[in-house]
């Protein structure tokens, strides 16, 4: 199997993605209200790439991609051996697991720090913790569909937010 496998889809774990998309959503859009749609040098540079609410699918997919193909796929593969990360199965949550899961979703959060979507402190805290619940997700799933489909859920309501942002900046 390797790091871009899918993985299983067992109830629980799409409950619980569906779970996770909907937490996603709400906490961006609160992150968005906090800091008062002042989303620092990430807007310009995606309003750039996304001029219209057709190329937010194209942003959310490639991203998405490209971010858990990294993280969650190469960073944290390399932290477990092949036969834990490409395996489905809860009794896997060991003191391992939690400190690779841990490690990569902190290396995501700064990433996120001075540039992404959410940034500064709040934005590293709130993109550790999801990264983090992402790794388990995909340890827990085997594979990496499931975090790919809630990371592309993320960079879609970030999409929205930022064409909204634009609109309500240019009126």
């Amino acid at each position: 199997t390797t790091f871009l496998s899918p993985g299983s889809m067992t109830a629980p774990l799409i409950t619980a993605t569906a779970g996770l998309c909907f937490v996603t959503i709400i906490a961006l859009e609160t992150w968005s209200m906090c800091v008062r749609r002042k989303h620092g040098g990430i807007q310009a540079i995606l309003e750039d790439s996304i001029q219209s609410v057709y190329m937010i699918p194209v942003f959310a997919g490639v991203n998405a991609l490209i971010e858990e193909a990294e993280y969650r796929g190469v960073i944290l593969c390399t932290l477990l051996s092949p036969d834990i990360a490409a395996t489905n199965n809860t009794t896997l949550i060991s003191s391992k697991v939690i400190a690779a899961c841990l490690f990569q979703a902190i290396l995501f959060g700064l990433d996120h720090y001075h540039g992404g979507f959410p940034s500064g402190v709040s934005g590293f805290i709130l993109v550790t913790g999801w990264g983090f619940v992402l790794g388990l997700l995909r340890c827990l799933s085997g594979g990496i569909l499931l975090s790919y489909v809630t990371h592309i859920v993320a960079d879609a309501t970030i999409g929205f937010l930022v064409l909204r942002y634009k609109k309500v900046a240019d009126d």
